[in-house]
């Protein structure tokens, strides 16, 4: 079964080279309860832009909102994390175990649980 993105998170990884980490990259979470995506530096600055006004400044040093969900039929609404990142820092010192580039369709999951 193919994942279907909400729209801003399409947006970020077609058009920001992003990634996606955690439960939104694992294969067998359909609905996940949020949207993690990973920028790389070099494409944060197209990536900013569809950052919306309203967000938040979230733990990892990126940010935060609610948008839209066309594809979840239990919420109206998903959250998504969206940060600058370098990934071999990220892959060495972050204990995420999916991670998902669309663009590509690249997935790795990382050996053992977090």
């Amino acid at each position: 079964m193919k994942k279907m993105l909400p729209p801003v998170v399409t947006k970020l990884c077609y058009g920001s080279s992003a990634w996606i980490v955690g439960s939104g990259a694992d294969p067998s979470i359909e609905n996940p309860r949020d949207w993690d995506v990973a920028v790389s530096f070099s494409e944060w600055r197209s990536a900013a832009l569809l950052i919306p006004a309203r967000a938040k400044p979230n733990r990892f040093g990126g940010w935060v909102f609610s948008t839209p969900s066309d594809q979840d039929k239990y919420s109206k609404t998903v959250v998504v994390n969206v940060w600058p990142f370098d990934m071999a820092v990220f892959l060495t010192y972050n204990p995420v175990h999916w991670v998902w580039h669309p663009e590509t369709g690249a997935r790795f999951m990382r050996d053992g649980k977090p």
